[in-house]
Formats: C-alpha cells, sequence, structure tokens
C-alpha cells in the first residue's frame, strides 16, 4: 500500500488523538512548500525506479536458468524486511530523527545498489537486494509520519491522494520501462539507473527543512523496549481503523492472487496480443489516476471512511466483471474500475489511519501495517497461483472478486456502530 498519512487534526470527527502537527502550514497550497516541491518529485522518481529494479532483478534470476526457487527467493527477500522488522522500524520512526534516518537508510540503498549493478553472483545480489529493502523497512515509516508535518494536518487527505495517484503510474511504467532497459542494455545499465533515482531521493532527505523526532522529550517519551506489535494496539484502540485494517489485507490475499493469472486472462481467455496486454496496465493506471481524485476531493472523515469501504465492494465487483468479460473492450471497463478502487482506498484509509493515530505512534502504525500488507500479498501470490491450476484464470477472478465483495460487507457491518458515532451531532 502506498503511503499512508493522514487528515485534519481539525476535524471533530478526527477521533482516537490526532495530535496537532509542529509546523503545519494551512494557509498556502501545496506546491507552494517548500519541501512538498522537494519530496513528492523525488518521492515520484524513486517509486518508478523501485519499479524498475524489481522487474530487472525478476528478469536476472529468471535468466539465470536455474528454475522457480531464486525467483521465490528474490520475492521473499522483498517481503521479509519490513514483517521482522515492524517493532523495531515503527519506534525509530517515532523517536529518532527523522532527517538522520531518512539520509542513513537512503545513503546505504544507494551505495547497494551501486553495487547491486556489479554483483558477480546471485548470492551477492540477494544480500544486496535485502540491504535495500531494509533501508525500505525503515524509511517508509518515517515518510508516512513526517509529512503531516510538511503539509500541515489539514490538508494531509490531498497530499497522500496525489502521491497514490503518482504510484498507481509508476508501478506499471516502471515495469515497462525496466522490461526494456533489461532487453536493450543489459542488467548493469537498468540497476545504475534505479542509483540514481535513490541518489535523487537522498539529496531530497538532505534538504527537507521539516524534521520529526529526536528531541529530548521524543526520546523520554518512547517505550523503554521495543514491541513488536506495539503499532497493532494502537490500531487495535480504533473502533473504525481495525476492520479497515483487516478489510485491507483481507482484499490484498483475495485480490492480489490475480495479478498471477492476470496475464493469462488477457493473452489466452481473451485472445489479445501483448501490446494489448500493456494496454490494460496503463488504462488500469489512469483509473488509479481518478481515483486519486476521488479521494483527494474527500476531505471529511465520515466520507473517506465510505469511500474506502465502497472501494473494496468495487474492486470485488470489478474483478467479478473482469472474469466475465466477453471481450477485451469490456475487461477494460472492468480493469478501470479496479484501478479507480484501488487508488482511492489506499489514499483515503492512508488518510484515516494516521488521522486517527496519535502524533506519536504514527510510524509504527505505518510500520505495523506495512508488514501486515506484505505478508497477504505474500500468501495471495500463494493461493493465486493455487486458484489459477484448480479454476483457470476466469474462475480465479470471479472467486476472488465474491470473496472481496463478502469481506467488505462483513467489515462494514462490523463497523457500522462506529461509523454511526463519527456522524456530526
Amino acid at each position: 500500500m502506498t503511503d499512508p498519512v493522514t487528515g485534519s487534526a481539525t476535524d471533530p470527527a478526527a477521533g482516537l488523538g490526532a495530535g496537532s502537527a509542529a509546523g503545519s502550514v494551512t494557509a498556502a497550497p501545496l506546491w507552494r512548500l517548500h519541501d512538498v516541491r522537494i519530496v513528492v518529485p523525488a518521492r515520484a522518481v524513486s517509486m518508478l525506479g523501485d519499479a524498475v529494479l524489481a522487474i530487472v532483478l525478476l528478469l536476472h534470476v529468471q535468466a539465470a536458468g536455474l528454475g522457480v526457487w531464486p525467483v521465490v527467493m528474490l520475492l521473499a527477500v522483498e517481503v521479509v524486511p519490513p514483517v521482522l522488522l515492524i517493532g523495531v522500524a515503527g519506534h525509530v520512526a517515532d523517536t529518532y530523527d527523522s532527517k538522520l534516518i531518512l539520509m542513513a537508510a537512503t545513503g546505504a540503498q544507494t551505495a547497494a545498489c551501486v553495487a547491486l549493478a556489479f554483483a558477480p553472483n546471485l548470492s551477492l545480489v540477494f544480500a544486496l537486494f535485502l540491504v535495500i529493502q531494509v533501508g525500505q523497512a525503515f524509511t517508509g515509516p518515517t515518510w508516512t509520519a513526517l509529512m503531516p508535518r510538511v503539509v500541515g494536518e489539514d490538508r494531509i487527505g490531498r497530499y497522500v491522494a496525489f502521491q497514490s495517484g503518482l504510484a498507481a503510474f509508476a508501478g506499471p511504467l516502471g515495469a515497462g520501462l525496466g522490461g526494456a532497459l533489461f532487453g536493450l542494455a543489459g542488467m548493469r545499465t537498468a540497476v545504475l539507473i534505479d542509483a540514481v533515482t535513490f541518489a535523487l531521493l537522498l539529496v531530497a532527505a538532505t534538504l527537507v527543512r521539516t524534521r520529526r523526532g529526536g528531541s529530548e522529550g521524543e526520546r523520554s517519551a518512547a517505550p523503554a523496549r521495543i514491541r513488536t506489535f506495539a503499532g497493532f494496539s494502537v490500531i487495535r484502540r480504533d473502533p473504525i481503523v481495525w476492520p479497515m485494517m483487516w478489510a485491507l489485507v483481507a482484499t490484498i490475499v483475495t485480490i492480489g492472487g490475480v495479478n498471477v493469472v492476470d496475464v493469462f486472462l488477457v493473452r489466452d481467455s481473451l485472445h489479445t496480443s501483448a501490446a494489448l496486454y500493456g494496454l490494460s496496465e496503463v488504462v488500469a493506471a489512469i483509473g488509479g489516476a481518478v481515483g486519486s481524485v476521488i479521494a483527494a476531493r474527500s476531505a471529511v472523515i465520515t466520507t473517506q471512511v465510505r469511500v474506502a469501504f465502497a472501494g473494496f465492494a468495487v474492486i470485488g465487483l470489478g474483478c467479478v466483471g473482469a472474469g466475465l468479460a466477453p471481450n477485451f473492450v469490456v475487461y477494460l471497463v472492468f480493469a478501470t474500475m479496479i484501478g479507480l478502487a484501488n487508488t482511492a482506498v489506499n489514499a483515503t484509509f492512508g488518510a484515516v489511519l494516521i488521522r486517527r493515530t496519535a502524533e506519536a505512534d504514527r510510524g509504527k502504525a505505518a510500520a505495523s501495517l506495512n508488514g501486515l500488507a506484505q505478508v497477504g500479498m505474500l500468501s495471495a501470490l500463494l493461493l493465486g497461483g493455487t486458484a489459477g491450476q484448480v479454476f483457470g484464470p476466469r474462475g480465479t477472478f470471479v472467486a476472488a472478486g465474491i470473496a472481496a465483495i463478502a469481506v467488505a460487507l462483513g467489515a462494514i457491518a462490523v463497523a457500522y456502530r462506529s461509523m454511526s458515532a463519527l456522524e456530526p451531532k
């Protein structure tokens, strides 16, 4: 999930401990803020670079001809660090100076990426990729917790919606670019290009003026020992965010698996070309951009909650429709629907999560959600591969969609009474 960040602390419905952010700027438009002009472009380019690196390493490992297990190991290296470091990364993000964390972690990632381009064997490739992912486990929650102070509590919803829209484009664009670079220039050139994106993010971390953590008061307020599940304890206390989080993870598990069979549905069941498959990814990204606009216009917390829950159901409906699509044009309609709903869910849920989390706990909450989402995605890949063998591409899409709709309805039922408490009196 993209960067969960927050909305307004001044909203009377903000709920659990939505603390005020130091340095909140409420008058100037986002793009007039110094740090926004630095962070947003740098993070967008970095997301593009991450997508390039992921596909390049996948192609590199596959080209080694050692079978499926090295690919599985590569995916595990990507997933395991944010899971194992949930407690440590969240504690560090909420306790220590954000600038130092971002500079140290991004600097290590840059160096590891440069070394990765010259790695002589797969063992070193895995080790250096692990360093990059460990850095990611620390930078993710640190950026997330910092951004409310950068843009001001009352406009984080718009910021995260915009960032989610960029992420919707960065994924497919980076994957396509990575494949092209690997084919035309080879692994080394492609990885060095990603190293440049890390370097740009390092420069951005250096230039950002806003800081969080590191003060004597924040360090003394931190717990004496690191608790792995501290972030989950924070989320568990919120009757709205808790069912939303589990709905998100359950949707990842049910819907994420269709990524395994998506290419088979488009190429084999709908009998289309590779170029048209690429077009479907672009169309889904366009849907994501529309979803980010919808999320940005959902400033009130009750609206954000409803948009998120509706998005869960729409994702399910889109998967059912895509699985039953009689032709490629109809499939594109549902692919657009899925992309739109996915980005709207990411943006609105991210805003609600941090908006209803005390400022001192935002890093822990973000790290916990990220780790749980990674577990969900790994489960989804395994489940999707199995379902594809049993039900085929169409059956997998339909079954996943029905499961996602059931998850959405169940989460809405659990949260209904708490949602009514958010209504203004």
